[in-house]
């Protein structure tokens, strides 16, 4: 009789499984689409490109609507990252409803003094707050990139070695400043932990301190950590942005991010205990902790396939 339960509770078990991928499909592709679209914000879609020298001014727009048809939508608009410093612009805007794109006026203005000859992508945020049932409201931020092209300066005494100056900036071990916050969970591009921000609300969040921490006084207290840093910068901040845009604007993805890093945060949370005085020390430490890394976010979830796929097998 037990021998007969166990094909049928496997079955069950199997369309369990089915279920469950199709719940994550849903969540991870279509949630993000459906959820953003109440009173969302619509933007522009093009791109926004300077191409100007030290000692001028330039005007730009950007175009911003919003879906709600019923009610006065009220827009703070910021600007953050490197080069945010030569925009001005509105600080706030109302969007009335059913009205036609709106277009703001930022301006885009370069210090005569300023050495030129770099692209600066600073990023322009517009948040609105939207009033939801009974005390729950929620957040939609619109961002758009400010692509700021500067010219060489006309004056050669005044021109610097950005590449020198960025590199200096990587290796210098100091203690890094909390970056601005406007509670809403968006960071600054320039050294901070934007996905993990998102996630927890807060750069004053007890999970962003400890990435501080971790990085500050363990991995730029050595050449290797450094140098791992680097490399770890340039390709995390190919795609946090996106998704700590997708996790202010998606309760429900920011609740998966939350659970899918948690055991990454955990595992990094082992250098807070351990001390690292040698290149040797952060090797070995680094290395077990990606070699962890991998087998609970890989090796145990294909080894949990393979062997339920094998039960399964031999079930039939």
């Amino acid at each position: 009789m037990s021998q007969m339960l166990i094909p049928k509770y496997m079955t069950k078990f199997t369309k369990i499984l089915k279920l469950g991928h199709i719940i994550i499909i849903f969540t991870l592709f279509l949630g993000p689409i459906i959820l953003v679209h109440v009173d969302a914000l619509q933007q522009s879609a093009d791109p926004i490109v300077v191409d100007i020298k030290p000692g001028e001014t330039q005007h730009v727009t950007w175009g911003l609507k919003s879906d709600n048809e019923n009610e006065i939508i009220h827009v703070d608009m910021k600007a953050e990252g490197d080069g945010s410093e030569f925009l001005s612009f509105r600080k706030t805007l109302e969007l009335e409803p059913n009205q036609p794109i709106l277009w703001t006026t930022i301006t885009v203005n370069i210090p005569e003094d300023y050495p030129g000859g770099i692209e600066l992508t600073p990023s322009l945020l517009a948040t609105t707050f939207q009033p939801m049932e009974g005390q729950i409201s929620f957040n939609i931020v619109m961002k758009k990139t400010v692509y700021l092209n500067i010219a060489p300066n006309d004056d050669p005494s005044l021109w610097v070695n950005w590449e020198t100056i960025k590199n200096d900036e990587v290796n210098v071990v100091t203690k890094s400043e909390p970056t601005s916050s406007d509670g809403d969970g968006s960071a600054q591009e320039q050294g901070g932990c934007l996905i993990a921000t998102a996630t927890y609300g807060s750069e004053l969040a007890s999970q962003v301190q400890l990435l501080r921490e971790i990085r500050d006084d363990k991995l730029l207290s050595t050449s290797s950590g450094s140098s791992f840093m680097t490399g770890f910068n340039s390709f995390y901040y190919s795609f946090s942005p996106t998704i700590a845009d997708l996790e202010r604007q998606n309760p429900a993805f920011k609740e998966l991010v939350k659970i899918t890093i948690t055991p990454l945060l955990t595992s990094l949370s082992i250098l807070n205990y351990v001390d690292v005085d040698s290149e040797a020390e952060m090797l070995g430490w680094g290395l077990s902790l990606i070699v962890l890394n991998v087998g609970m976010y890989i090796a145990a979830p294909l080894a949990t396939v393979f062997k339920v796929r094998k039960h399964l097998i031999n079930t039939k």
